[in-house]
């Protein structure tokens, strides 16, 4: 866990990391370690991966390369995906009949030629110049001969293939994917659903009479793994290297079964009243409240079976204990502290101010002396969130505030994880219902209405960071760090999408006096969550729809419309050598 070494699967040399706590950069070749010593990306092409996705239309191919773009970019390996379509609908414009498509249109298989050979010189510039790892070329890919020449284009300047066919032999299913997503797309913002579901069932004919499947024979050279009614059975072909192989084992743990996961806090710990950082301290008499009240809630949703996991500390473990059948696992213990361990801020602040100020400035990236960054956190709670994607059953984590940031900042889907996640508001005696929903998920709040102190540290602007204590300025304005505003939005929450559901009310006067202990009291903040006898557990406070928009989404390629299309037959405008 010391390090992520980007494009690991075919380094030829290692590289010692710096000393645990060490802030400095240290060069590697083009390269610099980032704070926590974590890899950065490196220059050029090397190390470089090409996923090009196989299948015919409506077989969850956008489905496949979105989940997959956003679990490489949650663990901070770059990943875009090149979309064919959208690049037709940006550059001949959205509406494309099912004839555009017909194997004989030789104008039409021209133009998507095109739009291919486009799509990849793309692909391999933001590679070059922005440093990305992980390119995903999602389009039907149908032939073989289409095929090959995508991997020799690739490989031509360096860039490793990998192919992901998608089939689905389910006619229900396919059906109930275009209904449910084709038929909304641009395309079809024109027509009725019969005539949007008639155009698509004829598109599909098209690429079905020249389509040719991977195959362990004909495609023996190739690197692939096929994946059969989505997770029912897998084939896998000549995969290559740590990247590959890590790709592969997230899309074996993809399914589309419905369900829900539940992440919580642990209940309010004695550490938690006296503003102390880690520890293994029990519950307060509130947290032990807020136990039952969990158990309450659960209950009430009425779940068939379900999975409880907690982490292998005294407060997790207090908070679960009223489920029958708890798993422990020491990957869900809080971020370790190091030498700050049951300290205050105030004191962590004054012992060690250097660490203070630049954890403040630069917090993911940056390791508690001895301790972990929330970089650490991430890659160690990875094999969670793989069995998250795996798991058909319901699943309720009881946690910590930085774990429960980490994986909630997964499910949340959001662009700048290294500078949103160290500070999504994550309340205590609170639970969060995750539903997956087509590219994205819904995500309930529901705070349980035991009173809590408030742990919630906010960003620090750069005025903040120069009245931090150093040694140039030893003394220092004095700062309640622990305390923040009653209610709160979190940072990510906040720029997402929000179904209106009514909120419980706070008592005005109870609210506002609340605000002001939080600024001015020597202890964290107290949230009076609304009392039991005028709270319902089944009414969410908040409901987030996180859904980006295909054409919206930060994993996306972003095509412009004005740029004129390339012949894909000139091979000396795509020579991109420096």
């Amino acid at each position: 866990l010391n390090s992520l070494i980007v494009g690991a699967m075919e380094a030829k040399s290692t590289t010692s990391t710096p000393s645990m706590g060490a802030q400095e950069q240290v060069e590697i070749g083009l390269d610099v370690v980032q704070p926590g010593g974590v890899v950065g990306r490196e220059q050029g092409t090397r190390n470089k991966l090409a996923v090009v996705l196989v299948g015919l239309p409506a077989r969850g191919k956008t489905y496949i390369g979105m989940k997959l773009a956003y679990y490489l970019n949650w663990v901070i390996l770059p990943c875009k995906v090149f979309n064919l379509g959208h690049y037709r609908r940006k550059k001949l414009g959205p509406q494309a009949p099912a004839q555009f498509f017909k194997s004989d249109n030789t104008a039409g298989m021209k133009q998507r030629q095109q739009l291919a050979f486009q799509a990849v010189l793309d692909m391999v510039r933001w590679m070059r110049e922005e440093h990305g790892c992980v390119g995903i070329l999602d389009a039907t890919n149908s032939t073989r001969a289409r095929r090959m020449w995508l991997k020799d284009l690739l490989q031509q300047h360096g860039i490793n293939v990998m192919f992901v066919e998608s089939v689905c032999e389910d006619e229900e299913r396919v059906k109930n994917n275009i209904l449910q997503v084709k038929i909304n797309l641009p395309d079809y913002r024109t027509a009725s659903v019969s005539e949007a579901l008639r155009d698509f069932s004829e598109r599909i004919r098209y690429y079905q009479s020249r389509y040719q499947p991977l195959s362990v024979d004909a495609d023996a050279n190739c690197s692939f793994i096929k994946t059969v009614d989505v997770g029912r059975f897998f084939v896998v072909n000549q995969l290559r290297g740590y990247l590959q192989m890590r790709i592969s084992r997230f899309l074996m743990n993809l399914h589309v079964q419905p369900r829900s996961i539940y992440i919580s806090r642990h209940g309010e710990s004695m550490f938690n009243t006296k503003g102390k950082i880690g520890g293994d301290s029990p519950l307060s008499p509130n947290g032990l409240r807020y136990a039952e009240k969990l158990k309450e809630f659960i209950d009430s949703e009425n779940l068939p079976s379900l999975q409880v996991w907690c982490s292998s500390l005294r407060r997790t473990q207090q908070t679960a204990a009223h489920f029958p059948h708890v798993e422990s696992w020491k990957a869900l213990d809080e971020l370790d502290a190091g030498l700050c361990d049951g300290l205050t801020y105030e004191q962590c602040q004054e012992m060690y101010p250097e660490f203070f100020e630049q954890r403040e400035a630069n917090k993911y990236w940056t390791r508690y002396p001895r301790g972990e960054s929330y970089a650490d956190v991430v890659q160690r709670l990875e094999p969670r969130i793989m069995e998250l994607e795996r798991i058909r059953e319901d699943v309720l984590v009881v946690c910590h505030q930085a774990v429960a940031r980490c994986l909630l900042s997964y499910f949340y889907i959001k662009e700048h994880l290294d500078h949103d996640l160290p500070y999504l508001k994550v309340n205590l005696h609170t639970v969060y219902k995750i539903t997956p929903i087509p590219y994205g998920n819904k995500i309930e709040v529901f705070p349980l209405g035991i009173s809590c102190v408030d742990t919630h540290r906010p960003r620090m602007n750069s005025t903040d960071l120069d009245d931090v204590v150093t040694p140039a300025n030893p003394t220092g304005p004095s700062r309640q760090l622990s305390a923040t505003q009653v209610g709160e939005t979190s940072p990510l929450a906040a720029s997402v999408s929000s179904d209106a559901s009514a909120a419980p009310t706070f008592d005005d006067a109870t609210a506002a006096d609340a605000a002001v202990a939080a600024v001015t009291s020597e202890e964290p903040a107290l949230i009076q969550q609304p009392s039991s006898a005028r709270f319902e557990c089944r009414t969410p406070s908040e409901v987030i729809v996180v859904k980006p928009s295909l054409e919206g989404s930060h994993v996306l390629h972003q095509v412009r419309p004005e740029s004129p299309l390339l012949p894909a037959s000139d091979e000396a405008e795509f020579d991109l050598a420096e």
